[in-house]
């Protein structure tokens, strides 16, 4: 085996293959589909040098974890406390309240290193919200620095035991933890992608390898050193973030990198070529580069109407790679200088650094900074409002189904049910005008929420699908249409966000997050459901769904006069955040929003063409928010803001003016 101190410049070349795509497919460039693949390089090489680094160490007799805490924290905090120090001012000048406020949640995570667990928690890193955080990538240095909290005491007792079969051990870890990954991606990849029990594996893998007893080197090696570095760009090329992800294109990389570390050599092609002036260039401003890239590119979102043009992200890009040499040369080098700065030094500067940026995280947020750049005026553009229901008084009427609540909207001294308002967020959205308008008219009404199950009875998501869930949420729904038939409402409003509630439908509806072709891009995160067919079988077929969607609708309309809304055409962009850009950032006016009716249509033609078969079937009134919406100002388009006010609260709810145009079709609906 190598000596843990000889120098290989083909490592730091393999680096420069690990963090270009990365920054390449975080800016948008679609020429590297699978270039956020280069973190698990990252992984591996960090795995097997610090392993050779605590060999080395071991068998020379110098193991000392404060020394190698000492080199992590060298290594590590310089330059991204610089990173983190610089994005603060940006950060305020030019992210809205709402991101901002996340903005400083994601410094107190990143400061503390707990950045994976918040992402994890806030965000699909392959979502369009997720290119606008600037702190997004800090999430792999998380699972790097839990992972050397551990490793090094392990290391420590298992040499002391012996060092013979160690590298097997590893080896059968990383196999093992590779195959919990592989199963947790099946039913929640967020976790898997996030989360350091599912993400060891790589770093293990590095680590089996640094410890393992290498073939000779010779002409095959050069060759099996090939095969891994094409393995690695072949997998940047081919796979997509909506394949399994975590998963078997994690492997194909992570045994690409391990071929490369253990047969690339200054004497044959792939040694050659990595350790040649320019890739090693790159692999030594890698960490810096990898730091720089990700504020620059979510800043110039924030910055841009829509998604900025490949020119600006490419200047971008170059910008970074400047920073980059700065940081390496200015910071990450003087640091590691023993002459410059003592071990006591570096652990007091490192903890008051940690420090200070944990409060720049924590104190803004309690001192609500976030909305420091918003004047009163600007406010009801920025953050257009949105029914809460904050304010409900939740009952719940049937004392064994906690999860079975209303919400009283309009006149409070009226007993019964009134109206009722059955859906998800988008029916939320309306209870406000909703009750405001029953209460003029001296009448009222009930939201009704339920955990449960989810909004369409029979239809299940893919982690509901359990037999004993199914049957509770079957005997569930029974239970409310009972209660309801006993206590019938004057009618029943049904809203839902239609395309997530039933989405996927193979071959007709394969696209949930909504896109207006304009750099509007829905961010929420969706689920997969499914219904059974005739035969029991679950199915994910529009059959299958519609009959779930008549069931229900048969069983309402039989209570109560039924009313159906939707679908409401989606906006894509963030209204609040495109007119602070306006106002704040550029100094202007807010601008009129619209989309493309056809896009609108084009998205959910089979959510239409459901709903119009019910309407062949079931007995109900039917409020189209198109006709609202669309084609009304200007020919072809749905109106998202117009005259400075916004109809919209984010990219998809409409706010207190846009529910005001649908509860209006409502009160009409509820006339004899």
């Amino acid at each position: 085996m190598r000596s843990a101190h000889h120098y290989r410049a083909e490592i730091d070349g393999l680096r420069a293959v690990a963090v270009l795509p990365v920054m390449l497919f975080h800016a948008g460039f679609g020429v590297l589909p699978g270039g956020f693949l280069g973190v698990d390089v990252f992984f591996v090489i960090s795995g097997y040098l610090i392993t050779r680094i605590l060999d080395s160490a071991w068998q020379s007799g110098s193991f000392s974890l404060l020394e190698f805490y000492e080199r992590r924290a060298r290594r590590i905090l310089p330059a991204l406390v610089a990173m983190l120090v610089v994005t603060f001012p940006l950060a305020m000048l030019l992210m809205p309240p709402l991101a901002l406020h996340d903005y400083f949640r994601s410094l107190w995570a990143a400061a503390s290193f707990w950045s994976n667990f918040h992402f994890w928690s806030a965000n699909d890193y392959f979502s369009p919200a997720a290119d606008e955080q600037p702190l997004l990538h800090t999430w792999s240095l998380a699972v790097e620095e839990q992972f050397y909290m551990v490793f090094p005491l392990v290391c420590m007792f298992a040499l002391r035991i012996g060092r013979k079969h160690l590298a097997w051990v590893f080896a059968g870890l990383s196999t093992t933890g590779f195959g919990l990954c592989l199963w947790q991606s099946t039913f929640d990849s967020n976790s898997a992608f996030f989360l350091i029990h599912s993400r060891m594996w790589e770093l293990l893998a590095g680590a089996a390898l640094a410890l393992a007893v290498v073939p000779a080197v010779n002409l095959r090696a050069g060759a099996i050193a090939l095969a891994g570095l094409l393995a690695i760009i072949s997998a940047m090329v081919v796979f997509h973030p909506a394949w399994l992800n975590p998963g078997w294109s994690n492997l194909v990389v992570v045994v690409g990198t391990l071929c490369v570390l253990a047969f690339a050599a200054p004497w044959n092609l792939v040694g050659k070529v990595l350790g040649s002036r320019v890739p090693v260039a790159v692999g030594l401003i890698s960490y810096s580069a990898y730091l720089w890239h990700q504020p620059l590119l979510a800043f110039a979102r924030h910055y841009s109407f829509g998604e900025p043009s490949q020119v600006f992200m490419a200047t971008m890009l170059v910008f970074a790679m400047v920073l980059a040499a700065v940081s390496w040369k200015y910071v990450e080098q003087p640091f590691r200088q023993r002459d410059q700065f003592s071990r006591r030094q570096v652990f007091a500067y490192g903890t008051v650094a940690i420090v200070a940026l944990s409060a720049m995280g924590v104190v803004p947020r309690l001192l609500e900074l976030q909305t420091w750049r918003v004047d009163t005026a600007q406010a009801a553009l920025v953050s257009p409002h949105l029914s809460k229901l904050e304010s409900c008084e939740w009952q719940t009427p049937l004392g064994d189904l906690p999860a079975f609540k209303l919400c009283r909207m309009g006149a409070a001294n009226k007993t019964g049910i009134g109206v009722l308002l059955w859906g998800d967020s988008h029916a939320a959205a309306l209870h406000e005008e909703l009750g405001a308008t029953l209460s003029s008219g001296g009448g009222h009404g009930m939201f009704m929420r339920s955990h449960r199950c989810w909004r369409i009875p029979g239809v299940f998501t893919t982690a509901q699908r359990a037999p004993e869930n199914v049957a509770g949420c079957d005997h569930y729904i029974q239970q409310v249409y009972d209660y309801l038939r006993k206590n019938p409402p004057e009618a029943i409003v049904l809203h839902l966000r239609w395309t997530f509630q039933l989405f996927p439908v193979p071959g007709a509806m394969d696209q949930v997050n909504f896109d207006n072709g304009e750099g509007g891009v829905e961010t929420e995160s969706h689920r997969e459901f499914w219904a059974r067919d005739k035969d029991g079988q679950w199915t994910q077929s529009e059959e299958a769904k519609f009959a779930a969607l008549l069931d229900m609708a048969q069983q309402l309309s039989a209570i109560a006069p039924l009313i159906i809304v939707g679908p409401v055409p989606e906006a894509g962009w963030q209204v609040g955040q495109e007119n602070f850009k306006s106002l704040v950032v550029h100094g202007g006016a807010p601008r009129d929003l619209s989309t493309s009716h056809a896009r609108f249509a084009a998205c959910n033609l089979t959510i239409q063409n459901m709903l119009a078969k019910l309407a062949g079937v079931v007995r109900f009134k039917r409020i189209d928010p198109v006709t609202l919406l669309c084609n009304t100002l200007v020919v072809g388009r749905c109106i998202v803001q117009h005259a400075g006010i916004p109809y919209y609260a984010d990219d998809d709810h409409v706010s207190s003016a846009g529910a005001r145009l649908l509860v209006d079709k409502i009160a009409a609906a509820l006339q004899p």
